[in-house]
């Protein structure tokens, strides 16, 4: 932890390097040279598994949307919340962290291009006066959606259920003339459900350009006009969710994705569900006031454990060492099994 080869100058690090030898690493980079910051001017630091300074390669390749595909990233919605907020308390950095668990971050690029757009028909109107009323808040009150229900068939409003259709739709229309599994494979992200996608930030240079730097190589909208494309997808979502639910927008409410609830040692689960967030958790919030630290836990500290209990889980004894001893021979079982 905390060392990173040397790679040859002359290789791309994201492809594998053949083994002659003329590209192998050459030691590890100085702490000095390794990306770092001293009291930054901002006053914070925000990073979600991106590149870690300007200029670095960003070797996470997988999922897709970790790749840094253009604008519409999760880091710049990290970013933007913490930018519009110069002076934070820990309650006020929790609730930073909720907010941007529930939201969809396509929607800080692809709102601002939804307001431009003025519809030609009723049901474009009212389908883009639906999107322009919605903060982009993907689950909990504001999304129409029963915060807190565990129920397997928990919905969401009409705006996040049309948002999410608009863009696959909005996908499908502008990159209509690419080779389908390699706009599926470019549209992968993994776990993170509300991630822009790098086929999601090619759609947005297209109908954006000032958005990025680099130049679409084609004309993807084959003559037409940002606004047309947009307005066609629209009418692809609203014909789908009228024919899936009904005519009335009140009625669009899909099902809100779902997370496993698993065992951390993998040995067992999963167990249950819940409603998606993404990364909505904290272990605690430190912060630091004058030369001393303070930490914040998020949740409440525990209370004192009965005799014969452990403070940490609650379980008794015995059952927590049997369960210790079972993940103790189960990474025995796989030592043994792959020879380490």
């Amino acid at each position: 932890p905390g060392l990173f080869p040397r790679r040859s100058p002359a290789w791309d690090s994201r492809f594998p390097a053949p083994g002659t030898g003329e590209f192998d690493r050459t030691g590890f980079v100085p702490f000095a040279q390794m990306p770092h910051v001293k009291d930054p001017k901002v006053g914070y630091v925000a990073n979600w598994n991106g590149k870690p300074a300007a200029g670095w390669i960003d070797e996470y390749l997988d999922p897709a949307s970790s790749r840094s595909g253009g604008k519409a990233q999760r880091v710049q919605v990290i970013q933007g919340l913490l930018a519009a907020q110069p002076r934070m308390t820990p309650a006020d950095l929790r609730a930073t962290e909720f907010r941007l668990g529930t939201v969809d971050q396509r929607h800080v690029e692809f709102g601002p291009l939804l307001r431009s757009v003025r519809g030609e028909t009723a049901s474009q109107r009212a389908a883009l006066a639906l999107l322009n009323d919605w903060d982009g808040t993907a689950y909990g009150p504001r999304a129409g959606t029963s915060a807190g229900s565990y129920a397997d068939l928990v919905t969401d409003g009409p705006a996040p259920t049309l948002f999410r259709r608009f863009m696959n739709d909005l996908r499908d229309v502008v990159l209509a003339d690419l080779p389908a599994p390699l706009v599926a494979q470019s549209d992968a992200v993994g776990g993170h459900v509300f991630d822009a996608s790098p086929a999601d930030n090619l759609v947005l240079r297209v109908l954006s350009p000032s958005r990025s730097g680099l130049v679409p190589s084609r004309d993807y909208l084959r003559g037409q006009s940002p606004r047309a494309a947009i307005l066609a997808a629209l009418d692809r979502s609203v014909a789908a969710l009228t024919k899936e639910f009904s005519a009335d927008p009140a009625t669009w409410r899909a099902v809100h994705p779902r997370s496993t609830i698993d065992s951390l040692t993998g040995v067992i689960g999963p167990s249950t569900t819940m409603p998606f967030e993404d990364r909505g958790s904290w272990i605690h919030v430190v912060a630091f006031r004058g030369k001393a630290a303070a930490t914040n836990p998020v949740t409440s500290p525990p209370k004192a454990a009965p005799a014969g209990r452990l403070p940490a889980t609650g379980a008794s004894t015995l059952p927590a060492l049997a369960g210790l001893l079972l993940l103790a021979a189960v990474l025995w079982r796989r030592r043994f099994a792959t020879g380490g």
